[in-house]
Order: structure tokens, then sequence, then C-alpha cells
């Protein structure tokens, strides 16, 4: 018999039951563990181990394991389907040049497991972008020994199975190729993909043969190692060595994989350890899945620790601060925007039950056109979509209409555009009508899903010919 603390723990909007691992099962006669919870848990989310057998009785969910599924393994459920994160990010730049300089922070991004709403962004940037690896990067210009303190809130809604990625690679050659810290080229490295060759085999093999080393991250020697030093000092591990090794080796067997910069909340950082005395907090890795067509999240290092199975399930606890796929060292993620000498506490994350408004405003559609255009002339312009929401739209379907004008392009799609992030549409506007139109216009349709925004922009149209009146003799 034995008493456990926190044996139901609540997580934010899940619940969570943890139950140690059974030690010497092997030399028990029979053994069977049964999890009876009650239906307003929420439907089961995550269960480890992964062999079990689920069923529901009345108003209860039942879970079961048998014997050979418990072999020295610890027993994880979580019950709900969604977790809310939010968060609180400081950014502490500074220019020391004495001219003007450009400075990029990441911004928490959506990826296959989350949904960013970002409520506050302090001061506004010039411009968001959305990178190649799905990075959200807010650019800002420093005067000359200028110091600018930014500061980003929001909510992240994350749930278990990985949705379709916002963003497909167009080039996954990019997340294939050696880098610093992933040494694919390497022969020691090549050899253990061959043998190794699949994405599982390949997690099981970082998570059998690395060792947590908690008392590096607690002295503060946590220099990041790479994979090859991984292999060569196995007993030194910490998350990124765990993650480097991951990618490396998948990499080298022909599977896509990038790492994760994050938050992964921990009730005990013996089982499930992050680098608490820093505000970079956790790193691991998510390989491409054909099967699902999105990134799939995966965590060795915990996996190492706490014997709870995080390959065919994430537990709604990780968010993720910058995604490190065509380099593996950035961008930086939120911790890392520090001046030198002042060193401040810049990370902040808390559950909560509530999501930000999610109604969306009108996108603002602006034109760089001119205002007049004559008979057979030709004249090239732009506008300029800007995104005020707190979240991301993709697959902007963009239609230009001309009312007695011509119009290039007619139709556009913008694949992503961030909260505050804008993009230029180069267009070219000719006029044909020989007589003119004085009502001519622009007519700027921008929809996504049921999202429907629509622009009226008026370029009134010369006439060829102009009549006056006939002169009147004296």
């Amino acid at each position: 018999h034995y008493q456990v603390d926190n044996f139901v723990e609540n997580v934010g909007q899940t619940k969570r039951v943890t139950i140690p691992k059974i030690n010497d099962i092997a030399r028990l006669d029979e053994t069977r563990l049964i999890i009876s919870a009650p239906k307003s848990f929420g439907p089961v989310s995550f269960v480890s181990p992964k062999n079990f057998q689920e069923e529901t009785d009345n108003n209860q969910i039942i879970i079961t394991f048998n014997q050979t599924d418990l072999f020295e393994k610890e027993v994880m459920a979580i019950f709900g389907d969604v977790q809310l994160m939010q968060f609180d990010l400081k950014y502490f730049l500074g220019n020391p040049a004495n001219q003007a300089a450009e400075e990029i922070i990441a911004l928490p991004p959506d990826t296959s497991y989350q949904k960013i709403f970002l409520t506050d962004l302090e001061p506004q940037p010039e411009q968001v972008l959305i990178d190649e690896d799905g990075n959200w990067l807010a650019f800002y210009t420093l005067a000359p020994q200028e110091k600018k303190d930014i500061i980003a809130r929001g909510v992240a809604q994350i749930t278990a199975e990985p949705k379709n990625s916002p963003l497909e690679p167009e080039d996954f050659s990019v997340y294939l190729g050696a880098d610093r810290y992933w040494e694919t080229d390497d022969p020691k490295i090549k050899a253990l993909a061959q043998n190794l060759k699949t994405v599982d085999q390949i997690y099981q093999y970082v998570v059998g043969n690395l060792q947590y080393n908690l008392d590096r991250v607690k002295n503060r020697q946590i220099s990041r190692q790479g994979a090859l030093e991984a292999l060569k000092n196995p007993n030194q591990a910490i998350c990124t060595e765990f993650t480097d090794l991951f990618i490396a080796l998948a990499r080298a067997a022909g599977i896509a994989a990038r790492e994760i910069n994050g938050y992964a909340y921990s009730a005990n950082p013996q089982m499930l350890p992050s680098s608490l005395y820093a505000d970079v907090l956790h790193s691991w890795p998510e390989y491409w899945d054909n099967n699902t067509n999105s990134w799939r999240q995966v965590d060795p290092t915990w996996e190492s620790t706490s014997n709870i199975d995080y390959f065919n399930k994430m537990d709604m606890a990780h968010l993720a601060l910058a995604i490190h796929g065509k380099s593996s060292q950035f961008p930086l993620p939120a911790g890392a925007y520090q001046r030198e000498g002042d060193h401040q506490k810049s990370v902040n994350i808390a559950f909560t039950q509530n999501l930000p408004d999610l109604s969306l405003k009108n996108l603002i559609i602006e034109a760089n056109l001119p205002t007049e255009i004559a008979v057979g002339q030709s004249l090239n312009g732009e506008i300029v979509v800007t995104n005020p929401n707190n979240r991301a739209l993709y697959q902007l379907k963009v239609e230009i209409i001309g009312q007695g004008l011509g119009v290039t392009p007619k139709k556009t799609t913008i694949a992503a555009l961030p909260p505050l992030g804008k993009t230029t549409i180069p267009v070219t506007v000719y006029n044909q009508s020989f007589w003119g139109q004085p009502n001519s216009r622009l007519i700027v349709n921008a929809s996504a899903g049921n999202f429907i925004n629509e622009k009226f922009i008026p370029i009134h149209s010369l006439s060829l010919i102009h009549i006056s009146e006939p002169t009147r003799p004296y």
C-alpha cells in the first residue's frame, strides 16, 4: 500500500493522473491496473504506456493496463482535449553603435499543436513577417545608442494531436542538411542512421543511450554540445543534446526534422526536467509525418527521465517560442534578448481558463496608386494589406476588380499574414476607355474562409476628348 501526493493534478484546463512505475514487475505473478475517472474530467487525450484498453461505463471512463503493458513504465493519463497558456514576454534590445540598426525578435508562432492569439505588442513593430520555418519575426529600428524594451502578451491554445501545418514546407531538403550541432554528414552519425532507419528506432536509441545530467543545469553548465558530443559523452546530456542527436540522426536517415525552443510545464523537475534556472526553459524535436501531413513533436528528454511515452502523444504542456529548422541557432527565442550586464526575468507563462476576444476586425487595405489615369495609360502601384487581428490568417485570397479600368493581377493568394503583418501586392492599372469613366474604381476583396473584406479605391478615368463651351463674340 502506498499514498501518492497530487495523484490527480489540475493542470490548466486538463486533469492529469500520474502513477509511479512498479519496480520488479516481472517478479509478480499477475498485475492489473485500472483507472476509473468521471466523464466530467473530459475526453482522454494522453495515455502512457500506449498499450491500454479504454471503455465507458455509465458516467465513468475506465482505462485498463495489463502486466505486459506496465513493464517498467510510469503511468500517466491526461483528460481534456485543449489547453490554454498565457504568456508575458519581455525583450530587452540595445543598439550600442553610432548609427541606426535593425533588430529582429521572435514571437511565439503558430505550430501544428498551438494557435497563438497575440493580445498586446508594445511598442508596435514596423513589420511582422513569417519566415520559412513558420517563426513570427517582428522588426524594429533602433537609433544610435537607443535601448528599447518590448512586451508581448497573449494566449496559446494547445492541442494533444497535431493539426495540418499552418504552412507546409516548399522545400523539405532544408530539413535534411547538416548544420552546427547537427553533424548529419559525420560518418558515425551516418552509420547509426543507416542501422536505425525509422523515426521510432531513432527516438528509442536517443532515449535509451543518453542520460540526463541535472547537475549541469543546476550549475548553469548549459552550453550546447551538439549531436557528436552527445555520442561521445552520453552521460552528460541535457535537453539540447537529446534534441540535437535526434535531429542529426533523423536527417541522416532522410527524415525531415527540426528543433523547438520553448517552455514546458513541469510539476516535478527531477522527473520532467526543465532549465528552471534560465529563461529559455526547454528544447525538443519534431519531425515531418507524411501520414498526418504535419510536424509531429516528440520529447526524448522527458521520456528518458520519466519513462512516460512522449513519442506517440504530447501532453499539451509544451509551448513553442521559436522554431529552428533552416538554422540550428536562429532566431533566438524569448528569454535570450538581454542587454549585457543587465539580465532580467523575461519569460512568464501560466495556465489560463479564458481565450481572448475571438471576433475578427476588418483588414486594413491601402493603395499606393494614382488618383487619375488617362486613356491608353498604364500605371504601376501597389496595394498593401495589413492584419490588425490578434491571430494569423492563412491562405488569404485577394481579388482585384476594375470598374471602368483594367488591372493585373486579378487574383492572388497571401499564404500567411501574422498579427500586425502586412503584405504588398504590386499592381498595374490601365485605362482603355476612349470616353473615360468618371466613377471608375478598383474593388479589392480579401477573404479567408467566412471572413470577407471589401475595399473601394476610386481612380478617375480621364477622357481623351475635352469638350468646352464655344467662345462668344464681344
